[in-house]
């Protein structure tokens, strides 16, 4: 699965941004769940590859948490497995 993929299950897209001299991305609606608490992951680099390709390996094998805070929240587990492209 890639993060392209994902976001299309998802609706959402990946936001990218420069921080400094350095790349944050995300998914906005994304948490992922950790016992009892959701938090929102990120990944970030030098490049945009980097940040993408530390967001992949932070999201890998979670469990996803869209609209935590709402009636119709969606929970789902990612492959151990995601990549870039």
């Amino acid at each position: 699965m890639t993060l392209t993929e994902i976001g299309i299950i998802i609706e959402d897209t990946l936001d990218v941004r420069k921080v400094d001299s350095r790349y944050v991305v995300t998914f906005r609606s994304v948490n992922i769940k950790e016992g009892g608490c959701t938090s929102s992951p990120y990944g970030q680099g030098q490049t945009m590859t980097a940040a993408k390709k530390d967001y992949a390996e932070e999201l890998a094998g979670q469990i996803i948490v869209l609209n935590p805070y709402r009636y119709d929240k969606l929970e789902f587990q990612l492959p151990p497995k995601i990549t870039i492209r």
